[in-house]
């Protein structure tokens, strides 16, 4: 019997080594797998991250080409305003111009009018003493 039982005895002592070994197994292939699921996880988080980052970036280089434009848009803004001011100023120069050659061309005229009458005065009286 005590071949029988040592059998016994010896088979479920195998029966446990390799019902240990094949749990051992499991657990190893569990923790590799549970590895590797963080370092894809970890991955994906860099990546993430990375993405996070680069969308800050072209968010940061979008808000300052914004600011430049409008910069640049208030300068030429200030520009045209400065443009037009100057053409408001030399329009109401060309107005006050062409009035006074209006003004001196009147003058002018009333003038070689008086004088055409004071020739003509002069005239009547000189053709009056000769008389």
């Amino acid at each position: 019997m005590r071949t029988g039982s040592h059998k016994m005895f010896g088979s479920g002592r195998r029966k446990l080594q390799a019902q240990l070994a094949i749990a051992v197994a499991e657990r190893d292939a569990y923790l590799m797998q549970r590895d590797i699921a963080i370092g894809e996880r970890n991955e994906f988080v860099r990546q993430l991250e990375d993405s996070r980052l680069e969308i800050r970036r072209r968010e940061e280089r979008q808000r300052e080409e914004q600011e430049r434009q409008r910069e640049e848009g208030e300068h030429q803004r200030e520009e045209r305003n400065e443009l037009i001011a100057e053409r408001d100023h030399f329009k109401r120069l060309h107005g006050m111009v062409v009035e006074k050659h209006s003004e001196m061309r009147n003058q002018r005229d009333k003038a070689i009018r008086d004088l055409d009458a004071l020739k003509a005065e002069n005239a009547e009286l000189r053709r009056r003493a000769g008389r």
